[in-house]
Parts: structure tokens; C-alpha cells; sequence
């Protein structure tokens, strides 16, 4: 935290400028306290002070409350850069710091606060790469199922699917309403091996093909339970809780015991069943699969593991389609095992559930990889983006190391692991043959309170390859807060040094109505006296031309004079009402426009003037200097 105090009539022992960390603060609130003390808290008093890591942060988590990808991606630059935009309302957020910040200060009070500014928006500055940001597309299991029986069995695709010929169909038949130029991350599951080298040995199959065959039906609720059916050439163990309408049960299904003791590999449970009526019910929680080593006879007193909410894939739960899926059972190899399975309905839903086939495997059940990849509608296609963009998949965290405080740890970066420490050495890998002022997007994970994408703008320059930085074009601003008695409010006066695009201003208003008065050049004036390319005002008498001007024949030089100064207030007016237009004036406070400009009258000179806003781009003179 940096700030001082100012106060308009001289006061000892204040100091006009403290420096203190922001973490702890509690030395710069009792130095605010003792100011306040000694010295009052109302009219006289400024604080100077200088927004820091924090306030930058604060803003973010603000933006992040409205729960929109831009005010996200927002947030997240002004965070990692420590600036705001052009899209900011910064009058808004500021105010709310200072009240944060200065609660015991009263009315007339003034905060000025200093902060880094970007005067475009995001989109003018191309900073956030929001086109890759905006869409994803991760896979479902129905989606793995339109490719294969065995893609939708396992829940991710093998080596040898050509997911460069899958991906845009998918993504034609699931994104409808794309757009031209609209881009889309898709996200699914890989393992580098082909399905045929995942089976493991078959330890286990059961098809209820006569019976339940041993499977033990628990009812603790609910006259509907667990039985033993057929469909045409299809067996399974099936409940419903419809009976005349959906009634409450709940009911188990436990197996007889399963030795695994032998074993010693990880053991996969593969399923078959069929599910329809599904309504609210939940894998995991009102439908669930779960297995134990250390059974009871008690359903209720047993210590169950719950493997529902982890199958590879689910079924649709309104029809009847054999579904297949896939999950493991950890820690159940070396031990002798029961299976089972918990229903549950209410009077709003009754599902039909029925299990089909129940398989277990022996063998290493394949650690999948998430692939993320880039892909861009054509207008009637969508095409893989192959070059000037990446996105990083799981295996790319990896290989920057798994440890923690390293990429691979958790699949993202974050303010403790910077991706400008690892990208421009994976962009050398990527990109072999950079040449000088390449750019290149990489997408990826960041954790800041919460894990989010991102994506930020390599270039290659002088052989490495580095972040676009937006330190060069900030600049520094300072705004004034005022506490008109019910807080600090934004206090939007101006001191302006004109330049020399504010006096052409003064000239272009002049080439409107009196083009005779223009050089040749167009950019000095004789009305007023402005002239854009000295930048400043002519006051000379003898520069005025009684012919084209004809109120100034006759007059005597200090009427001459007088006439000039005059015409030059009404030109700073001009000036004023052009350029700021939309200003809008604040309840409770007076502000000012104070205007430095250059004179020429044989020798150079300066001056100013204050101008109050009055009304909507209505300015009145103080008074004359």
C-alpha cells in the first residue's frame, strides 16, 4: 500500500508520504487513525494512495461475481497484470475500495487514487485471446458410443480412432447453432494403446441366466425389490418402484462372495443394464453400485465403498438400451469381496433398473489421458486448428514435472507456478523453426481460487520465445474521490494541459462557420487564436485582420486586447463542450476543469482557467485569471 496526506492549510508533524506493504496493514490503518485524530477527518484533508496487488485482486473477484466468461477473462488480466481496462468502470470499483479503505474519513474528505490503465478495451488490445476461451465441447458417453460399441464401452478413445475424422462429426451433429469463425475447444479422454491390449483376464461373470443365483434381494422399504426377469432371449435382476405411480422404496441387491483373494492385480467391474424412468434419481445416490470386503450380513452396518458416480459412461435413463460401461474397484484385488447394488424411489421418481451381465477383470486398468484440441467452424465444417495455437493437454503438464510446486502436480498453473517459467521452452519444442516476430496462442488451465482457461500470446524475438507484455503502453492515472457525507464518490474533475489535437479542435469548430479565418494549412484560426501546430494561442492584436474582423476596427490596443482575451475564454468553452461532451456532473460535488494552455504575443507565455461542469457538457469560468 502506498499513501499520503495532503491538507490544504499547513499542518506539523504529518508525514507527506508513507510507504507500507500491504500484508500486514495494520501500521497503515493506525497511521490513517492518527492523522484522523490529530488532525480531523473532514474538509482539508486528502489521502494520496496507490493501488497495489490486492486492490488489482479485488477488482477481479468483483468482476468474477457477475459469472460471465468475459467479466472472467477480465478478472483474470487484470489480476496477472496488475492494470485495468478501458472496460473497466473504474470510478465504481475504486469508490468501493476507498470506502473499504478510509471509513472513518467524513465529508469533505478527498482520496486520490493512483492506478495502472490501459485506455482500450481487451478486444481493441487483442490481450485475452477470448475466441479461443469462449466454447467447449467435451465429449459425453453417448458421443464415445456413435464412434464405437467399444469407445462407448470404455469411455475414451484408442490409438487406433482417427479422432482428426470423429471430432467434426461429432461436433456437427452436437453444436447446432455455430457460428462462422466460431472456435471450440473439444475435450476428451485417450489412452496411447488399442482396446484389444486393455481386456484383462475374466475372473468373474454373472448373467442371472435361470436365477438371481445367489444374489441376496434386501427390502427396507417399500413392498416393490429386487427379482429376476426376462425379456425375450435377455435376463437380468430388475426393480421398479412404480406401482400404480411411483412409490417410496429402498431395496439391495448383495452378491454372494466373490474371492479375490488370489489376485493381485486392479480389478475392473464391466456392466451391462438397461435404465428408463429415470427422473432425479442419481448415480451415487439413489441408484448406486458398491462393493465391500468386510460384509456384515448387515447391509446398514457394513462399511461400503460407492463406485456409482465413477462409472466410465451412464445410459440415458429414458429408454431401453443396453448400455455398457466400465469402473474400477480399488483395493479389491487380495481380498474376498461382495458386490451390490442400492435403489431408491420416492413418490416424484421410479426407475426401471435392470443389470444384465456383471463382469470383473484382473488386469491394469488403463490410465487415460485428457486431450484437449482446437477446432474452427468453417460455415458448413469444422476444421482442427493445426497451427498458431495449442492447447495443453494432460501429458504436457506432465512432462514440466509432477512434483509439487510443478505444472503436472494438478494439470494447471497459478501465481506460485508461473507458465512463463515452462511455455517458451515447450514453444522451442513445439515450434523448431520460429522465425523472428512469430506468434503463438497456447490455451491452458490456471488455479486462482478456482481452475479456469486461458490464453495468452507468445512472440518470438531475438531467438526466445516470450509473453506478451502490455507494460509499455500503460499508463499511470490518478482519480479523485470525495466523501460528500454518505461515502466517497467519484470526483471526476480534470486538469488539462492542451495538446496540440486540442487546439485543432478549437480550429475545426472555427472551419464550420468561419472558413475564411483558417490558414492554409488548417490548423490555426484567427477568432479565437488557436493554432495546433505551435500549440498555443495567438494574442497578438496585429495577427487580427479588421477586414475579415471588422470588431476590431477602431478599437484602441487594450480594447483589442480585451476582445482577444475574451474570444480566447469563449474558445476554451468550445474546446470544453466538444471534447467532453458527455460529462456528467456529480450531486454533491463541484467539479472542475482547470485548462493549461500555451499563449504567443512576441514572447511565449502560459496560463489556465478553471471551468466548473455545470450541467451535461455545460461549462461555466470560475473566474478569469
Amino acid at each position: 500500500m502506498k499513501f499520503s496526506t495532503i491538507f490544504n492549510t499547513l499542518l506539523t508533524g504529518i508525514f507527506a508520504m508513507l510507504i507500507i506493504s500491504c500484508d500486514p496493514l495494520e501500521d497503515a490503518y493506525d497511521e490513517i487513525d492518527q492523522i484522523a485524530e490529530e488532525n480531523g477527518v473532514d474538509a482539508g484533508v486528502t489521502i494520496e494512495y496507490t493501488m497495489v496487488d490486492a486492490d488489482y485482486a479485488t477488482v477481479a473477484n468483483s468482476l468474477r461475481a457477475n459469472a460471465t466468461a468475459s467479466d472472467s477473462t477480465l478478472a483474470n488480466f487484470i489480476e496477472d497484470n496488475n492494470v485495468l481496462t478501458a472496460d473497466v468502470d473504474a470510478s465504481t470499483q475504486l469508490s468501493a475500495i476507498v470506502n473499504e479503505e478510509f471509513p472513518q474519513f467524513q465529508k469533505g474528505a478527498a482520496v486520490q487514487v493512483t492506478y495502472n490503465l490501459l485506455e482500450s478495451t481487451l478486444e481493441e488490445l487483442g490481450a485475452t485471446n477470448s475466441e479461443y476461451l469462449e466454447n467447449n465441447y467435451t465429449l459425453s458417453s453417448e458421443d464415445y458410443a456413435s464412434v464405437s460399441s467399444q469407445a462407448g464401452s470404455a469411455g475414451f478413445f484408442d490409438r487406433n480412432i482417427d479422432v482428426s475424422n470423429e471430432l467434426p462429426v461429432i461436433l456437427n451433429d452436437q453444436v447446432r447453432d455455430a457460428q462462422e469463425g466460431d472456435i471450440y475447444s473439444v475435450t476428451y479422454e485417450f489412452v496411447d494403446i488399442a482396446y484389444s491390449e486393455l481386456s484383462g483376464e475374466t475372473i468373474y461373470n454373472e448373467g442371472f441366466a435361470t436365477t438371481l443365483n445367489g444374489y441376496e434381494s434386501i427390502s427396507l422399504v417399500g413392498d416393490q425389490e429386487w427379482a429376476w426377469g426376462t425379456f425375450g432371449e435377455d435376463t437380468y435382476a430388475r426393480i421398479s418402484g412404480f406401482s400404480g405411480g411411483a412409490v417410496p422404496n429402498q431395496d439391495w441387491l448383495v452378491s454372494p462372495e466373490i474371492d479375490l483373494s488370489g489376485e493381485d492385480g486392479d480389478i475392473t467391474l464391466l456392466l451391462s443394464q438397461i435404465l428408463n424412468f429415470q427422473g432425479a434419481a442419481e448415480f451415487g445416490q439413489e441408484l448406486d453400485i458398491l462393493f465391500t470386503t468386510d460384509y456384515t450380513g448387515d447391509v446398514a452396518t457394513t462399511e461400503w465403498v460407492s463406485v456409482g458416480a465413477n462409472l466410465s459412461s451412464y445410459p440415458s435413463g429414458d429408454n431401453y438400451d443396453l448400455h455398457e460401461s466400465e469402473v474400477a474397484l480399488p483395493n479389491a484385488q487380495g481380498n474376498t469381496i461382495r458386490l451390490a447394488f442400492y435403489y431408491e424411489s420416492t413418490t416424484d421418481f421410479a426407475a426401471l433398473w435392470e443389470v444384465v451381465n456383471i463382469r470383473l477383470d484382473v488386469g491394469a486398468a488403463p490410465e487415460t489421458s485428457e486431450i484437449n484440441e482446437l477446432y474452427e467452424f468453417t460455415g458448413t465444417s469444422w476444421s482442427a486448428i493445426n497451427e498458431g495455437a495449442y492447447y495443453l493437454n494432460s501429458d504436457d503438464y506432465d512432462s514440466f514435472g509432477e512434483q509439487s510446486g510443478q505444472p503436472g502436480a494438478f494439470d494447471n498453473f497459478s501465481s506460485s507456478v508461473s507458465p512463463d517459467d515452462y511455455l517458451p521452452r515447450f514453444l522451442e519444442y513445439l515450434m523448431p523453426y520460429a522465425q523472428e516476430g512469430d506468434e503463438f496462442v497456447v490455451v491452458y488451465d490456471y488455479f486462482s481460487g478456482s481452475t479456469s482457461a486461458r490464453a495468452t500470446t507468445y512472440v518470438y524475438t531475438n531467438g526466445t520465445w516470450n509473453s506478451i507484455s502490455f507494460e509499455d503502453v500503460q499508463i499511470e492515472k490518478t482519480d479523485q474521490f470525495k466523501n460528500t457525507g454518505n461515502g466517497f464518490v467519484f470526483d471526476p474533475s480534470v486538469e488539462i494541459f492542451m495538446s496540440s489535437a486540442d487546439y485543432q479542435i478549437i480550429v475545426d469548430e472555427v472551419a464550420k462557420t468561419r472558413p475564411e479565418l483558417l490558414n492554409s494549412f488548417e490548423t490555426a484560426e484567427d477568432y479565437y487564436g488557436a493554432d495546433a501546430f505551435f500549440e498555443n494561442f495567438d494574442i497578438r492584436v496585429d495577427s487580427r485582420d479588421p477586414e475579415l474582423q471588422p470588431e476590431y476596427a477602431g478599437l484602441s490596443k487594450s480594447e483589442a486586447e480585451a476582445l482577444i482575451q475574451e474570444r480566447l475564454l469563449e474558445g476554451l468553452d468550445v474546446f470544453l463542450t466538444t471534447k467532453y461532451a458527455d460529462a456528467q456532473p456529480v450531486p454533491g460535488i463541484q467539479v472542475l476543469y482547470t485548462v493549461n494552455y500555451a499563449t504567443y504575443d512576441g514572447n511565449d507565455g502560459t496560463d489556465s482557467q478553471t471551468f466548473e461542469l455545470v450541467g451535461v457538457g455545460e461549462f461555466e469560468l470560475i473566474e478569469s485569471n
